[in-house]
């Protein structure tokens, strides 16, 4: 099973996303296999990793969002988790992958409310998500040393979940 690492700092613009990606790609270098999870609606470390027109590829994706929202979007419809795909950049180890970020973070970040959810019979399913996805990748034959979590600078839902 992989370490979750989970990058937070309740300030903006401290080199959150800049040591999260720095890390990943040292812990890499070392032949570690390493995922990277952009978990801030800015989405910052996707672009940053790869590159503008590729990040802007995967979020036009009408459809079938090839970001986390592909994920997670099913959570807030009743339907489970939806498929995920892992990618790499051009200028990062092969063996650092990176799970794109989406805007539509916000969306689900306010639906996390744990006295709801248990009402509402969902339990924490929503919390433990990035769990589920490092199962649905093991599935498909991904396995990771290390899952870092690149985090919002506010201390809500998005970043409760991923310390869950």
């Amino acid at each position: 099973m992989a370490k979750f690492i989970s990058v937070f700092n309740n300030k903006g613009g401290v080199g959150k996303t800049t040591l999260t990606w720095n890390i990943a790609d040292s812990l890499a270098e070392q032949g570690k296999n390493v995922l990277l999870i952009d978990f801030d609606p800015q989405c910052n470390l996707s672009i940053a990793m790869l590159g503008s027109a590729g990040f802007k590829e995967l979020i036009s994706a009408n459809k079938s969002p090839k970001t986390i929202r592909g994920f997670l979007q099913g959570y807030l419809q009743n339907t489970g988790p939806g498929e995920i795909q892992s990618y790499t950049g051009d200028h990062t180890n092969s063996k650092l992958k990176i799970i794109a970020g989406d805007s539509w973070l916000n969306v689900y970040s306010d639906s996390l409310s744990v006295g709801n959810d248990l009402l509402t019979g969902n339990g924490i399913a929503k919390f433990v998500a990035l769990r589920t996805l490092e199962a649905k990748l093991r599935e498909k034959g991904e396995v990771y040393d290390y899952i870092m979590i690149d985090l919002p600078p506010s201390f809500g839902g998005l970043v409760r979940s991923a310390l869950y």
